[in-house]
């Protein structure tokens, strides 16, 4: 079976997106992980989209743009 992936390099725009995300929270509402964080860093900085099921995470961060909940898509 062949997949379309590709590796991502590591980049500094990439290292300086994940923390930036992480810290794009709210006290009481919580703050997103930094894997959550590191795979939307990856769709904004390739301009790809973060197809998430994490309902919070998307309530949180959707703003940041390049990502969809997955119960949106059809």
């Amino acid at each position: 079976m062949a997949f379309n992936l590709s590796f991502v390099p590591l980049t500094s725009a990439l290292i300086d997106k994940t923390p930036a995300i992480t810290k794009d929270g709210h006290e009481k509402r919580g703050y997103p992980t930094f894997s959550d964080s590191m795979y939307h860093a990856i769709a904004i900085t390739e301009d790809a989209l973060f197809i998430t099921a994490d309902k919070r995470y998307y309530e949180k961060i959707r703003r940041l743009g390049n990502i969809e909940l997955l119960r949106n898509l059809s």
